[in-house]
């Protein structure tokens, strides 16, 4: 019969780029600087100095859905949670209105 070994750690995922970053990390860290440096590079119309502005808020934005983590669960994930639980409708009791 044949054995597989199964990973220890099974609560976190696997750092697979040089053990710091997982694969979520890096989509993160090259996705945001890409979408939003492609977004400045394509605004012609500003000046150079103005056009390096996306790229290092997507930098910034890249490094926080990275590496930040509220309440011990990825930013992406709790802002994705934290929008459902906005989302969804409540029902509102009074005490003493029966």
């Amino acid at each position: 019969m044949r054995t597989w070994p199964v990973p220890v750690q099974l609560n976190e995922p696997e750092k697979i780029f040089g053990g710091l970053l997982d694969l979520r990390q890096l989509a993160h860290l090259l996705a945001w600087p890409l979408l939003l440096g492609g977004l400045g590079a394509a605004a012609l119309f500003l000046p150079a100095a103005l056009r390096v502005l996306p790229l290092g808020l997507g930098l910034a934005i890249g490094a926080a859905f990275a590496f930040a983590r509220p309440h011990h669960m990825p930013l992406d994930r709790f802002l994705w949670l934290w929008w459902r639980w906005r989302r969804r409708p409540r029902a509102m009791y009074l005490r003493g209105d029966e």
